[in-house]
């Protein structure tokens, strides 16, 4: 009886490791990740977070049946910071888990407030730039020593990708509108850090809003850190007269192989 007590904290210990092998960010470099691999960094880790918003601008009674934003609608690149952005919450909406048929819950009922999903990504982590940057070099189009060197340039900034299927609230929008209504809020220090750049990404032609990258300093004015070592996370918001987009990150989830990542 004593034998097999000793021997519970040896199985605890060996579970712990295997699960940890089950998350490509810390089992495997990266440049041995499969689609499988990245398609779970994208929208199933802790630097990834699907969001349901009511489609206020939408008439009441249409059915929006959101699907998961595929790798190769994430731009590869964040902007001037070099930078590339399971579950949170949105204002007027819940996440719920993808339905058999692929949408999200239950059709809409004629008069109710339609809703759209959208995913919400720490992009300026190791992580997340990975897995694009892998997505583009097993797609063809770029090539592994150029990702490599894009992996290497430094990030000067916190930044968080929103995208989705839907994004007509942002055609018309300006960056610095959007600018002025980001912000993150650290859960510890209870620090408000407004954003401090704006990039929309659009299709080549210029004609669709494929995601937006928002930017958010690290160092205050007095070269002081905006999130500490010790920050356990931080919420994302983002308020405007049509949409407003909520997300929650816990900061003592996200590592890799090489520490916190953010």
């Amino acid at each position: 009886m004593r034998k097999g007590i000793l021997g519970i904290p040896l199985l605890l210990v060996l579970a712990v490791f295997a699960w940890a092998a089950n998350d490509p960010w810390k089992g495997k470099p990266y440049q041995q990740w499969d689609q499988k691999d990245i398609q779970r960094v994208l929208s199933n880790s802790p630097w990834s977070k699907t969001v349901q918003v009511d489609a206020k601008w939408e008439p009441q009674g249409t059915q929006q049946a959101p699907q998961a934003v595929p790798p190769e609608n994430v731009p590869t690149s964040g902007g001037s910071s070099g930078g590339t952005g399971r579950s949170g919450g949105g204002m007027g909406g819940s996440s719920q888990a993808p339905s058999p048929g692929g949408g999200y819950g239950a059709p809409p009922a004629s008069n109710a407030t339609p809703e759209v999903a959208f995913a919400v990504r720490w992009f300026s982590s190791r992580t997340m730039r990975e897995a694009i940057l892998r997505n583009a070099v097993l797609s063809g189009s770029m090539k592994e020593e150029d990702a490599e060197k894009q992996l290497a340039q430094p990030v000067d900034a916190y930044q968080v990708l929103i995208s989705g299927p839907q994004m007509t609230p942002f055609e018309s929008a300006e960056e610095n509108a959007i600018k002025q209504e980001a912000t993150l809020t650290t859960k510890k220090g209870k620090q408000k850090i407004e954003a401090s750049g704006v990039e929309i990404q659009r299709s080549p032609d210029g004609k669709t809003v494929r995601a937006l990258v928002i930017s958010f300093p690290k160092k205050t004015e007095n070269g002081e850190a905006t999130v500490g070592a010790d920050e356990k996370g931080a919420d994302f918001a983002l308020s405007a007269p049509s949409i407003s987009i909520k997300a929650s990150f816990d900061f003592s989830n996200m590592y890799d192989a090489q520490g916190r990542d953010l």
